[in-house]
């Protein structure tokens, strides 16, 4: 079963200029934390990965308010998000143990996708998702 191994952000909603990883293990995960610790905009970097385009599911009113307001320093000109998915079992059509998807939002509201750091379609991702049942609309992630 395919599964998210690690989620990297950069300029991501609350999470500012700083770089953030965060690692999974297999299985169910649940995130827990203090308010404002930024547990919900995990969930809304691993949509936004998968390609979600629904801002009101991210909890924002456009995609380019993904990117970090700046609040007291100088705003990021981007937002990206990085999935390391396991694919150990081959689901994904990819000879690779992992496969990375990124996601870049730009001020201007453009998106930037790259598989295994190349620049893609959006709709390349979607395909090679359905194949191991990952929707970012789907029930695989389970928000609030």
């Amino acid at each position: 079963m395919v599964y998210v191994k690690k989620v990297d952000v950069r300029g991501f909603k609350s999470f500012g200029n700083r770089h953030v990883t965060v690692h999974f293990d297999e299985g169910f995960i649940g995130i827990s934390g203090p308010n404002g610790s930024g547990k919900s905009n995990i969930l809304d970097a691993i949509m936004f990965c998968l390609g979600q385009n629904n801002p009101r599911n991210m909890r924002v009113n456009r995609l380019s308010e993904l990117i970090y307001d700046g609040s007291g320093e100088e705003a990021p000109p981007s937002s990206k998000a990085t999935l390391t998915l396991d694919n150990s079992d081959r689901l994904i059509p990819i000879d690779q143990e992992t496969i990375t998807l990124s996601r870049e939002i730009r001020s201007t509201g453009d998106s930037v996708y790259l598989l295994n750091g190349k620049k893609t379609q959006k709709s390349n991702i979607v395909q090679l998702l359905n194949l191991s049942s990952i929707d970012p609309n789907g029930l695989n992630f389970v928000p609030q």
